[in-house]
C-alpha cells in the first residue's frame, strides 16, 4: 500500500521517465536474451544438445553461445565495410522472434522449488540482480567505458567499419563485448550497452550455480553463485559497460561445455571445438583471459583421462578460430 501511494504521488514531483526507464531496461534484456538463445540454439541441436535444455550451465551454454554468434556477425560486417544499423538490428529482432518461439515451444524449464529450502543464498543473489539493475541505467563515467569500450563502437558505427587508432592500442584488438555494444548503440544508446554488461555477469552467475550444483547439489550451487553475485568488483562492473563480465560468461560457458561433453560417451568432437571457441571468445574479450581462462582449461583438458591430444588439439582450433 505505500509503495503504491509513492508511486502514485511521484508524477507530482518528477516526471515517470525514470520508471518507464526501468520497464525499458527490463524489455531491451528480454529482447537480447531471446535473440541469443536464437542464435546459439540452432549450435546446441546440431551438437546432439537436448530440445529442451534442463540444466541450468545448459542454458549458459546455448545463450553465451548466442552472443558469440552476434558478436561474429557485428565483427565480420565491421571488417567488410558495412557495419550500418540496419544490418545489426533486423538480424537481431529476427532472431528474438525466433528465440522466443523457441522458447515457448521446447524452452528450459526451470526447477526452482528447491529454493525455499535454501532462502539466504537465494536472496543475496536476488538482492545482487535487483540493487545493480536499479541503478544500471546511471551514465557511467568509467575510464575504460567512455575511452574504449564505447567509444570504439561509436566510431565503428560512424564510419561503417571497424577503426584503428593509431594511438590507441587497444584498438587493434576489436574485442567481442564492444561487437555486442554495437547492437546496443544502434538500437537504444550507451545505457543498453551497460545493460549487456550486466547480462553477461547474470549468465556467468547462472553457469556457476549449474557447476556448482553439478558438483556439490543445489546448496552448494546457490551459495557459488551468491559468492559470485555479491562479490564488490562484479557488482561495480555489471552496471558499466566493460569487458570483464563477458570474458567471465565465455570463461564459464567453456568450462560447461567440458563437463557437458564428459558426461557424454558419445560426445561429437564439435563439443570440444566449441569449448575452444567459447575460450577463444573469452580471449577476444580481453586479452588476459588467455592466463586466466585458455591456460587452466588446456590444463584440465591434458590431465583428464581419454583421449588427451585429440582433445586439446580441437579445443585449440576452436580456440584460434573463434580468436
Amino acid at each position: 500500500l505505500v509503495a503504491g501511494l509513492v508511486l502514485w504521488h511521484y508524477q507530482v514531483v518528477e516526471s515517470p521517465e525514470a520508471l518507464v526507464g526501468q520497464v525499458a531496461t527490463v524489455v531491451w534484456l528480454v529482447l537480447f536474451t531471446a535473440a541469443c538463445w536464437g542464435a546459439g540454439w540452432p549450435l546446441w541441436r546440431a551438437l546432439g544438445g537436448e530440445r529442451a535444455p534442463a540444466a541450468p550451465e545448459a542454458w549458459v551454454v546455448v545463450l553465451a553461445t548466442g552472443a558469440w554468434i552476434l558478436a561474429l556477425w557485428a565483427t565480420l560486417l565491421g571488417l567488410a565495410g558495412v557495419l550500418h544499423t540496419f544490418l545489426l538490428v533486423v538480424p537481431l529482432l529476427a532472431l528474438a522472434v525466433v528465440g522466443a518461439l523457441l522458447l515457448r515451444r521446447s524452452g528450459p524449464r526451470p526447477r526452482l522449488a528447491w529454493m525455499g529450502r535454501e532462502p539466504i543464498p537465494a536472496l543475496f543473489v536476488i538482492a545482487a540482480a535487483v540493487i545493480t539493475l536499479l541503478v544500471l541505467r546511471a551514465p557511467s563515467p568509467h575510464y575504460d567505458q567512455l575511452h574504449y569500450h564505447l567509444a570504439f563502437p561509436f566510431h565503428w558505427l560512424r564510419d561503417g567499419r571497424l577503426v584503428v587508432f593509431d594511438r590507441h592500442a587497444y584498438s587493434l584488438l576489436p574485442a567481442n563485448m564492444g561487437a555486442l555494444y554495437t547492437y546496443a548503440l544502434a538500437l537504444l544508446g550507451p545505457w543498453a550497452a551497460q545493460a549487456v554488461h550486466w547480462w553477461m555477469g547474470a549468465v556467468a552467475v547462472g553457469g556457476v550455480y549449474g557447476l556448482g550444483r553439478r558438483l556439490g547439489g543445489p546448496r552448494a550451487g546457490l551459495w557459488a553463485a551468491a559468492l559470485l553475485a555479491t562479490t564488490s568488483s562484479v557488482m561495480a562492473t555489471s552496471v558499466w559497460a566493460g569487458s570483464d563480465l563477458g570474458v567471465t560468461a565465455f570463461a564459464v560457458a567453456a568450462w560447461a561445455v567440458v563437463v557437458t561433453a564428459r558426461r557424454r560417451p558419445d560426445s561429437r568432437s564439435g563439443w570440444w571445438v566449441l569449448a575452444g571457441a567459447l575460450v577463444g571468445a573469452a580471449v577476444g574479450c580481453k586479452y588476459q583471459a588467455g592466463l586466466t581462462v585458455a591456460i587452466p582449461l588446456f590444463a584440465v583438458l591434458l590431465v583428464l583421462p581419454g583421449r588427451r591430444l585429440v582433445r586439446a588439439t580441437l579445443t585449440g582450433i576452436g580456440s584460434a578460430a573463434a580468436f
